[in-house]
């Protein structure tokens, strides 16, 4: 007798599951899950894929009618973006590129969260010691291409955190954004190193990312304050993200590095200038911002001594 698959028994186990998951659907916690998984790679893809960090509009508004942002500098920097359309409006192959790869790594990034985010209603425990065996090598290997464009935003998120913690907990009595960038890659890992500062890499280069990823910072710093990272940049700390965080918790500290780009004061601050940190048009969190000193301070008493190797950037004469 021919074997068949469709017996009275499985017709019956399959509507049985399907009932069960019609209840699981209308469970509040489910519908959480299955909001704060969506948001988190949402907001990830997001701070990957801001095309405004790679591209601009050919039409580009006169000095009249919007000034340079800037951070510290005072010559409007010359962009190296791409144009977003050409000069018949349509929107350029590169660009078309672009969109092509932020779905495909939004669909990636997706497909690593059912199988890795754990949730009490799915009793599999898969190994993240070897993803390609549940999402495939391509997946994976997608992810890790995309994932790597992280590192440069992660150096200023990692900066304006710093920041953040030198400026509310009065660390000094000048805070500013150079001298947090500095010890980002000059603080030692081990207290016993302390006088002997090497450092990790050129620490000036973070402010000028600032054009690139003004209105993403502050989700960096988030990101950084609730994973708890090392000072180097590792991809495998965005999936760990999208697999781990708490969505409510990251939204305020979002909120709270946002605010934070609010209220503080720039030294130095010129009128005719507006500095890439206050540039505060985009903000989609509506969450209650942390208070700023229950935000973990990242730092060691010894690492925040460091400070005293600082010597500020020679300018030129004008």
């Amino acid at each position: 007798m021919e074997y068949d698959p469709w017996t009275t028994d499985d017709v019956e186990m399959k509507k049985q599951r399907e009932a069960e998951f019609a209840l699981l659907r209308e469970k509040p916690e489910y519908k959480k899950h299955k909001q704060d998984r969506g948001y988190l790679c949402d907001i990830l893809v997001y701070m990957l894929f801001d095309a405004d960090n790679e591209f601009e509009p050919v039409v580009k508004e006169s000095l009249s009618e919007k000034s340079y942002l800037r951070h510290s500098t005072t010559i409007a920097p010359k962009s190296s973006k791409k144009p977003l359309r050409n000069e018949g409006h349509m929107e350029t192959q590169a660009f078309q590129e672009y969109q092509r790869r932020e779905r495909v790594f939004y669909s990636c990034v997706y497909q690593y969260t059912n199988a890795f985010r754990p949730t009490p209603w799915d009793a599999r425990i898969h190994d993240r010691s070897d993803p390609p065996s549940y999402i495939g090598r391509h997946r994976m290997d997608t992810l890790e291409k995309e994932t790597a464009r992280g590192a440069k935003s992660f150096d200023l998120g990692y900066a304006l955190y710093i920041y953040q913690q030198m400026y509310d907990r009065k660390k000094l009595s000048e805070p500013s954004f150079s001298k947090a960038a500095w010890l980002l890659k000059h603080a030692p890992l081990e207290e016993f190193k302390s006088n002997h500062l090497i450092p990790r890499s050129k620490w000036e280069v973070i402010q000028e990312q600032w054009k690139f990823h003004v209105k993403t910072a502050h989700y960096w710093a988030a990101l950084i304050a609730l994973m708890k990272p090392s000072f180097e940049y590792n991809s495998n700390l965005l999936l760990d993200f999208v697999c781990q965080a708490d969505a409510s918790e990251f939204k305020k500290l979002a909120s709270a590095f946002y605010d934070f780009r609010k209220r503080v004061e720039i030294p130095r601050k010129s009128a005719k200038q507006t500095m890439y940190i206050k540039d505060l048009l985009w903000s989609y969190e509506d969450a209650q911002p942390i208070d700023p000193l229950d935000i973990p301070d990242p730092l060691q008493q010894f690492q925040w001594d460091a400070l005293s190797h600082y010597k500020a950037p020679k300018r030129p004469l004008p």
